[in-house]
């Protein structure tokens, strides 16, 4: 088996996709990457995103509890990656402090902490939330828009990549965009990806045709 390094920024640009955070959840992805001994041949990716699946919910990285053979086999042939990670900014318009983060060593309550499930990541203590929207957004790749804010209703997709200094991939967790703000992303350049959402690739083959 072939282990490989890597943080997330390098990965999702590898893969066409962007995942950061405004306000969100810490969101983690496992991925096993099928390689090939030819080197000639471009590499096969297989990405699996599953609901509330844990970094080591698998037996490829160390579950004791779940059975996968089939995904141990994949790791065994092809290549595992062993590490991610992004720089992480929060904006609320309406919290202070995410205690999950600033206290996850005692939070919920001691002896249950949830720092078990933040792997590598020791400096989420150090997550504060921000209330400068414009600053928390100054040279992001992408934002994810977790909770329907009304604050976040209204957000004009012009200034996001004004504030962001360029296009970066929008991820709407809760049907905030609507289609004509989801067709502009498009038109600046952007990835939009949201949940519930399918016919957003619609949106985006026609902005795409009508800029040929």
């Amino acid at each position: 088996m072939r282990y490989i390094t890597t943080s997330r920024r390098h990965f999702i640009k590898g893969l066409g996709l962007g995942i950061a955070a405004l306000p969100t959840f810490s969101m983690g992805a496992t991925a096993l990457w099928a390689g090939t001994s030819k080197a000639k041949r471009k590499p096969n990716f297989v990405v699996i995103f599953i609901d509330d699946m844990g970094y080591g919910d698998i037996e490829p990285f160390g579950s004791k509890l779940n059975k996968t053979p089939e995904l141990n086999r994949m790791a065994d042939e092809g290549m595992k990656l062993t590490e991610m990670g992004a720089e992480m900014r929060v904006h609320d318009p309406y919290l202070e402090h995410w205690y999950e983060l600033e206290n996850q060593d005692e939070y919920p309550a001691p002896g249950h902490s949830w720092s078990r499930f933040f792997r590598n990541q020791d400096d989420l203590v150090n997550i504060r939330v921000q209330d400068d929207l414009a600053g928390a957004l100054k040279g992001a790749e992408a934002v994810i828009l977790a909770v329907p804010h009304e604050p976040y209703l209204d957000l004009d997709p012009d200034k996001i990549v004004e504030w962001a200094g360029g296009a970066l991939a929008v991820i709407d967790c809760f049907g905030i965009l609507d289609d004509g703000k989801i067709r502009r992303y498009f038109e600046l350049g952007c990835e939009v990806k949201a949940l519930g959402r399918g016919h957003i690739q619609r949106i985006k083959e026609d902005v795409r045709s009508k800029a040929k």
